[in-house]
Formats: C-alpha cells, sequence, structure tokens
C-alpha cells in the first residue's frame, strides 16, 4: 500500500460541544508526530444535532474533505446512534478512509452494535494515546494496518471481529501529553470549562461505571498541574469542572492545589468530584475556602443492600457524617451536590423516596441531583439487559432503565416525577435563594407530575437545570394544566 498524508480528523458529539478526550489525543498525536501530521478536532454539540441545526451528511463531508487519512469518532451512550450513522456516512463518501472508534462505548460486549459499522472499522479499547498513535504509524508508513492488530483494538471484518490482545499497562502519567501546555483544548465558550483533570483513571470499580479500566488511578506531575492552572487562571472562565473521579483521594497532593485554587486572580468558579470516604474535615474547609460552583459527592442510593450490590460502602452514617463535615463549612450550602441514582437493582420505590426524603431533612440547603441508571457498555451491569424484568431505553432514550424487577413501569413514573419535581423546585429555589422550605418527596412527585407532556419532563436529566429558566418552567406548567383541563 502507498502511505497516506492527509489530515487526521477527531469528532466527537457531545453536550457542552467539548471533548477532553479529544484534546488529550490532539496533544498525543502533536507531540509524537510533531508539524508533520495535521490533526484538527470536529466537535458539535449534541443538542444542536438533534434540534437538526446540525445536518450528519453536511459534518460528513466536511470530514472527508481532503482525503483524511483517518476519522476518529468518540463513541458514547448520548451520541450512540449518531456515531454509527456518521460512520457509515463518511465511509459512502471516502470508501478508503480508515475509520477508528474509541470511547465507552467501544467496550461493550453487544457485538451486534459493534457490527452496525462498516467493514475495516477499528475499535479502540480504552485509553487511545498510545493505540492511536501506534494505528497512525501504520497509516503513514504503510497506507494501512499491518497484518497484526495494535494491541488494544478491535476490528471488524467482513468475516466478524477481530480482537488484538488487550494492552497490559497504562500510559505512565509522565508520558501523557497535556493539552492545556499543547494548546488542544477547544472549548464552545469561553465562560466554561467542562473538564480539566489532574488524574487518570479510577481506584474504584463501581457496577454501573465504566470509567474503572484496570489500571488505577494516575497522578499528573503537581509542577506540571501548576503550569497548567496558570495558563487556565490567564484565561478568565467562569466555572472549571475538576473532573479527578475522586478529587481529595491523595490528600496532601489535593490540599496543594486547593492553594492554588485559593488565590487564584479572577471569579473563576470550581466544581469538583469527591468521595465521602476521603472527605476529612481538614479537606471540607479548605475546600469551603475557594470559589466552589459545586461539590458532589455520590450517594447513589442509602438502602444497605442497593450499596453492596454497587460495591459501595453500606454504612450510611458514615456517609452522611462525611457529607455533614462539608455542609456545616459551606457559607453557601447549596453548592454542596449529592448524587442518587434511581433504578439500582433491588432499589425499590421506596427506597427511592425514602433517600430523598433523608437527604433533604439532613442536608435542606444543599442541592441533590437525580439520574436514572443507566446500563452502560462495558459495566458490570450491561448483563442486566438478558435478566427477566429488566426494560432497559435503546441509546437515544440514553440506555436508561426503564424498568426494573422491582420497580415497574407505573412505578418508575412516579420516580420520574420525582426526578423531575427535584430539578423544578431547584431552579425556582436558586432564583428566589431567601426562605427555602423543606419539602417532602411526595410533594416533589406531585410539582414533577404537573410537569408531565412538557418539554421539561421529557428532557435528558443532563442539564435539565441549565437548559431552562424558573419563567419558561412556569409558563410550561401553565401549558401542562391547560392540556390536562
Amino acid at each position: 500500500m502507498t502511505a497516506r498524508h492527509g489530515p487526521v480528523r477527531l469528532v466527537a458529539i457531545n453536550p457542552d460541544g467539548f471533548s477532553l478526550g479529544l484534546a488529550y489525543l490532539e496533544a498525543s498525536l502533536r507531540t509524537r508526530f510533531g508539524d508533520g501530521l495535521r490533526v484538527e478536532q470536529s466537535i458539535s454539540d449534541l443538542y444542536q444535532v438533534h434540534r437538526r441545526e446540525i445536518d450528519l451528511a453536511s459534518l460528513a463531508a466536511d470530514l472527508v474533505a481532503d482525503d483524511p487519512v483517518l476519522v476518529g469518532l468518540s463513541w458514547y451512550t448520548w451520541n450512540h446512534r449518531l456515531m454509527q450513522d456518521l460512520a457509515q456516512l463518511v465511509h459512502s463518501l471516502a470508501p478508503t478512509c480508515q475509520i477508528v472508534v474509541g470511547g465507552p462505548e467501544a467496550g461493550t460486549i453487544e457485538g451486534r452494535e459493534l457490527a452496525v459499522f462498516p467493514a475495516g472499522t477499528l475499535f479502540v479499547i480504552g485509553e487511545g494515546e498510545g493505540t492511536l498513535t501506534a494505528i497512525i504509524g501504520d497509516l503513514l508508513n504503510t497506507g494501512g494496518i499491518g497484518r497484526e492488530l495494535p494491541a488494544g483494538t478491535v476490528q471488524l471484518t467482513s468475516d466478524g471481529l477481530v480482537r488484538a490482545a488487550r494492552r497490559q499497562a497504562a500510559l505512565p502519567a509522565s508520558q501523557i501529553a497535556s493539552p492545556v501546555l499543547a494548546d488542544t483544548l477547544r472549548e464552545a465558550t469561553t465562560d466554561w470549562l467542562p473538564s480539566y483533570a489532574t488524574t487518570r483513571g479510577c481506584v474504584f470499580k463501581c457496577s454501573f461505571c465504566a470509567w474503572q479500566d484496570g489500571f488505577r488511578e494516575r497522578e499528573f506531575d503537581l509542577d506540571q498541574v501548576f503550569l497548567e492552572l496558570d495558563v487556565l487562571a490567564a484565561r478568565k472562565y467562569d466555572r472549571i469542572w475538576i473532573t479527578d473521579t475522586i478529587f481529595g483521594r491523595n490528600e496532601p497532593r489535593t490540599l496543594q492545589i486547593i492553594r492554588r485554587l485559593q488565590q487564584w486572580p479572577t471569579e473563576t468558579r470550581f466544581a469538583v468530584e469527591l468521595h465521602a470516604k476521603y472527605l476529612s474535615s481538614r479537606l471540607a474547609a479548605e475546600l469551603a475556602r475557594i470559589q466552589l460552583a459545586w461539590a458532589a459527592i455520590g450517594i447513589q442510593s442509602l438502602a444497605p443492600d442497593v450499596l453492596r450490590l454497587t460495591r459501595r460502602s453500606p454504612h450510611t452514617e458514615q456517609l452522611l457524617e462525611s457529607v455533614d463535615r462539608l455542609y456545616q463549612v459551606c457559607e453557601d450550602q447549596s453548592v454542596v451536590h449529592l448524587d442518587i441514582i434511581f433504578g439500582l437493582p433491588r432499589q425499590t420505590v421506596d427506597d427511592c423516596f425514602e433517600t430523598v426524603d433523608l437527604l433533604m431533612e439532613s442536608f435542606p440547603a444543599a442541592t441533590i441531583f437525580t439520574g436514572m441508571l443507566q446500563i452502560v457498555a462495558g459495566t458490570t451491569f450491561e448483563e442486566l439487559r438478558r435478566q427477566p424484568g429488566w426494560v432497559v431505553l435503546p441509546p437515544e432514550g440514553d440506555c436508561e432503565v426503564a424498568a426494573t424487577p422491582t420497580i415497574g413501569l407505573a412505578e418508575m413514573t412516579r420516580v420520574r416525577d420525582l426526578s423531575a419535581g427535584l430539578d423544578a423546585y431547584y431552579l425556582l429555589r436558586d432564583q428566589a435563594r431567601p426562605g427555602r422550605s423543606r419539602v417532602r418527596a411526595a410533594e416533589l412527585e406531585e410539582l414533577g407530575r404537573s410537569l408531565r407532556g412538557t418539554p421539561f419532563w421529557a428532557h435528558p436529566v443532563y442539564a435539565r437545570r441549565e437548559r431552562f429558566t424558573a419563567a419558561q418552567l412556569g409558563a410550561l406548567a401553565q401549558r401542562s394544566e391547560t392540556v390536562d383541563a
């Protein structure tokens, strides 16, 4: 084959129109190949695509311009079908272009989902910097993929799936190029950086989560982190979300980072993800001294049996004590975000309502975020799709559970009412901050029920509060009442 020298295009269709993963990949490719390789990111906002403000056919035509050596697709639950369709369009327009698909969905055990892509597609399992570099090296040198597939890949052929050996080791943190220092971040807005990380990987393996890759957590060198923070400070963001899977697990290191955030030269607010196990009094006190957009703590459920199944500690008293450490020292207690999941195995409707009631009673000024369990590719829970009583929505519905053996369809609608009611409550509360009142889960369910049939109720939980205003919510509620009447 003849070596190819066209551009490499990396594609994401994501909420917020941002991809930290693509930024890392571009930084890695630039470090390895320098100016001899043209690397471009194409990032579209998921909701603009859903609203047909961005046309897939036009996007595909742009991707194949100038005879690209490779088009890489970032495949997630939220863009599952979109990426399958886009791959077919790219292949139809440029049959010789190598398509590479990475991201969590590439690790699915459902081989039929991989078979929807064009023959010849390569899937990257796990982190992609080393694997993608090897693939592009083959393409640049020989024009094709060698007889032996790079480790960590799966190829779809006319005869089925061919799997290479898995990567046995992760890239050391010191060998992962910095997207901040390489200037490969491509934000949709200058106000908001949706993801920045000081670590890679996770030490836990939750049954519902695909982040754990078996390589545990790696920490980027603090000198590099401080250089990156200096660069980010000069950009004067309104918010930066630090998406380390557990911010604070290495407390001495985290405290050094927090001191930098406390000295930030602008009014930037920071969001972090915490684990109750590592939330000490000292960490809570120092966190309270930075400008927090939010500090999220994963609760998931307060039912001990459910927690055991999800590989989380069933000691709920200790969990609540940890939350209280941060709650008591935050001047604005609404920045304490408590994340819970509905639809977990063995969870009942009463479990859902009781968890909300207990959290509302214990932390009335905090903010509760809910989400329906998603049966995500490559997780332990993916096997639930095959078990009786489990009804799972297709990717267009974010692979959320619609019914479980312990929560039927009708009961799950009540749970969704509760979720919508919570979001509506906080949207209204945040507009009129004085006089926050305690409410019960039953009242929130009623509020959510009043919004059935509206775009607010049907909107994915992610960003529902950010995409609607209190005024819009009131108008929707009135319209819903009119329709019901």
